[in-house]
């Protein structure tokens, strides 16, 4: 990175998720530093399973088919490394279970929250924020509904988010910027410079 950030204040945004997280981080002058979703990699998990199930990716039935998707740490690590001498304030969305979501699924998302929690050592923040979506979404003034986020987002930040990722959804990218405003708006309404 060609910018000195040694003692810059940074707010760094997490949209946690197992595949569809994404990072954010940007400066307290509302510069986007780094957009993009969480680096994962994926596992195939034998079954022991004796129906074959369709694999929707080939078309093909297969009877040890199970695909699982991990936060790679070292990538996320990776990505973290040259903003390790700023001053960072961290929030990271508290995402929990939803009632029609399986356990695989839930354990999933905890892992991903479990990754993002111990990552932010690697950044040693000078303030921590760990709220659930319905906290930080409602101090922000936006719904459940993904297009308000994104709405928000492209304004507040003065950016198209498809030039960021031109291909797929931006709703996870958009929710990771608004979580580094939010940071930023808990900190500067404590009076803290």
């Amino acid at each position: 990175m060609t910018i000195s950030l040694n003692n810059k204040l940074i707010s760094v945004g997490i949209d946690t998720g197992s595949v569809n997280g994404a990072i954010s981080i940007v400066s307290e002058d509302m510069k986007i530093l780094l957009l993009t979703k969480v680096p994962v990699y994926q596992t195939e998990i034998k079954s022991r399973r004796n129906k074959s199930k369709l694999n929707k990716e080939t078309g093909k039935f297969e009877k040890d088919f199970r695909k699982r998707s991990w936060v790679d740490f070292n990538k996320v690590g990776e990505l973290f490394e040259p903003f390790r001498k700023a001053k960072v304030i961290y929030s990271l969305e508290k995402a929990t279970t939803r009632s029609m979501e399986g356990e695989a699924s839930s354990f999933m998302n905890g892992n991903a929250l479990g990754v993002f929690q111990g990552l932010s050592v690697l950044l040693n923040p000078i303030e921590y924020y760990e709220p659930l979506p319905v906290t930080w979404k409602t101090d922000l003034g936006v719904t459940s509904d993904k297009e308000t986020s994104i709405a928000l987002a492209e304004d507040l930040f003065q950016v198209r988010l498809k030039d960021y990722l031109p291909r797929g959804k931006v709703d996870d990218i958009a929710e990771a910027l608004l979580l580094s405003f939010y940071g930023l708006r808990q900190h500067f309404s404590k009076g803290e410079n």
